[in-house]
């Protein structure tokens, strides 16, 4: 495991726990989820919070600034304070989603990924959740994303497990038989 897989499962946890503590893992997760996505869509805040240049009190501002102005709960801004104490805002977005993880793993519920190679419709992602869910016989939650190289069909990924019915992934598995085969 990475060192940098080691980190975001620790304050991934170590977040889990805290919010835990108070009953609000929710909330937490939610004020985390809306950061994050404010770090992704604004350049100036995502440069400023992880700039090496940046002194640590403009990033205690700008976190106190957004927190306060959103209500933020005093644990989630404690959180982003040690973030920014620790010099590991580049890898917030990543403790995010781990952090969603183990809530859903708390409650019983399995992440999986989807790839498909264009947006589908939601009675699509539906068939595709029952089948899964009925694999897996536990609840799942998925994350969707489109790779137009799979040319169609797609790819599901939960834990160590990969689920292959794109069309790429079928010409991949014929060119290898074919290589193969004696002719």
């Amino acid at each position: 495991m990475s060192l940098d897989l080691k980190i975001v499962k620790n304050y991934s946890q170590a977040l889990l726990t805290s919010a835990q503590v108070i009953s609000k893992e929710n909330k937490v997760l939610e004020q985390m989820q809306f950061f994050a996505n404010l770090m992704q869509e604004s350049l100036i805040v995502r440069t400023a919070l992880c700039s090496p240049v940046v002194g640590k009190e403009v990033k205690v501002r700008l976190v106190e600034l957004v927190a306060d102005k959103y209500k933020f709960e005093s644990m989630s801004k404690r959180f982003l304070y040690v973030l920014i104490k620790n010099a590991r805002c580049s890898l917030f977005s990543e403790i995010v989603d781990a952090f969603a993880k183990l809530i859903a793993s708390a409650r019983g519920v399995k992440y999986a990924e989807l790839l498909s190679a264009f947006k589908l419709s939601s009675k699509d992602v539906e068939v595709v959740r029952k089948f899964i869910e009925a694999e897996l016989g536990q609840q799942v939650e998925l994350a969707m994303s489109v790779d137009s190289a799979l040319i169609g069909g797609v790819i599901i990924k939960y834990d160590s497990n990969i689920i292959d019915c794109s069309v790429q992934g079928a010409l991949d598995r014929i060119e290898k038989l074919s290589n193969n085969s004696k002719i």
